[in-house]
């Protein structure tokens, strides 16, 4: 798979579990903090998701990161969400 047609497989997939979720485009990308244009992009393919996004989606509304990434074929995650405790780097 090229990273052309994988970004377009991750949007479709947001896109469809949005759908699912039924939110509008702006009230995601507001709770994830991103603009409307950068979701719409993303769903689109036309721009990259970052590990930051892929986590934000998971914290806020519950998007399984693997099935974005097609490792798996639940968009929901079901259990509770580990919060990474915060980490010094300078320590």
């Amino acid at each position: 798979m090229t990273e052309e047609q994988l970004r377009k497989e991750i949007g479709l997939r947001l896109k469809i579990t949005r759908l699912q979720l039924e939110i509008s485009q702006d009230e995601m990308a507001k709770g994830i903090d991103l603009s409307q244009v950068q979701l719409s992009l993303i769903e689109k393919g036309k721009y990259k998701v970052s590990s930051i996004v892929l986590h934000r989606l998971a914290l806020k509304y519950k998007i399984n990161p693997n099935y974005l990434l097609g490792f798996d074929t639940e968009p929901r995650l079901t259990g509770n969400i580990i919060k990474m405790p915060n980490i010094n780097p300078s320590t």
